[in-house]
């Protein structure tokens, strides 16, 4: 394998489609995925095992040894410091527009690839993330002087963190609605709460390394952040994928956006999503 060729692994757990009871259908949909979704060299690597603990640890040994995506973040991360200091480098100009413009047309598109896959979990890797246009916005005039949640207000832009759970939200309705190769998840229809994602129960006796690992997969994270939606909004059928993203967006400038980053104190317990869950 080349080093500009990277490994995906793929791991299916259940206890009837390992016995082979029934095919797995969720494993190649996510390879099908990958593969209009990448256009970079890859390898995959497929495994459907049973849904214990010892065998799942075992396996996931086997195909990697953290299963947490850290070697991407790094090189993503590379790339947009690259980015950034050539854009430093090259434009003398450091106004809002032009430097907004030029972080999502040269630098943004390094971070949202595939990350709808390999969002992080861990809070190091995702507070990694969000320091990349950190450090990128306090270069730009006249917000320079403002701390980092009111750079991102003044710019009408996401965190890092909010811009990939939007993605998983975005990506969870269009497998919904048929438009998107579906990875496993399921839907169902609720008399009072409307159209809602299974949500992949657990095993209590999981450890908690690779509960953290398949809680922050988009199996489990898609599901719960879609669920967490007004019913008006994962009500939505039928409809454009720009119809929908802007009455996300809509709802989504209700919730602050102040993402837990070094050297800043939230005043509130959570400001996340799935905290804003609408009955």
């Amino acid at each position: 394998m080349s080093e500009n060729t990277i490994k995906i692994g793929f791991l299916t757990i259940s206890d009837r489609a390992s016995r082979g009871v029934y095919e797995d259908i969720s494993g190649p949909a996510m390879q099908e995925w990958i593969s209009k979704a990448v256009t970079n060299p890859y390898e995959t690597v497929s495994r459907i095992i049973e849904d214990e603990q010892p065998v799942i640890e075992k396996t996931l040994i086997k195909m990697s040894d953290t299963l947490s995506f850290t070697d991407h973040i790094e090189i993503a991360c590379t790339k947009v410091q690259q980015k950034c200091r050539w854009i430093i480098r090259t434009f003398r100009a450091r106004e809002m527009h032009t430097m907004k413009t030029l972080w999502c047309s040269i630098v943004q598109p390094h971070i949202d690839y595939c990350s709808q896959l390999w969002t992080p979990h861990r809070v190091g890797d995702i507070q990694k993330i969000e320091s990349l246009f950190r450090s990128f916005s306090s270069k730009i005039y006249p917000i320079s002087e403002l701390n980092y949640w009111d750079q991102l207000l003044a710019l009408k832009i996401y965190s890092q963190e909010r811009r990939m759970k939007r993605y998983r939200i975005i990506y969870t309705w269009k497998i919904l609605e048929g438009i998107a190769p579906n990875v496993g998840i399921k839907s169902y229809t609720s008399t009072r709460q409307g159209c809602l994602c299974q949500v992949p129960q657990i095993k209590q006796c999981t450890s908690g390394k690779i509960r953290a690992i398949r809680e922050g997969s988009l199996q489990i994270r898609g599901p719960q952040l879609f669920n967490s939606l007004p019913v008006n909004i994962r009500g939505q059928t039928g409809c454009s994928v720009t119809s929908f993203k802007h009455k996300l967006d809509k709802y989504l400038q209700n919730i602050p956006d102040k993402q837990k980053i070094p050297g800043y104190t939230i005043k509130m317990d959570t400001n996340s999503i799935t905290s804003m869950r609408s009955s």
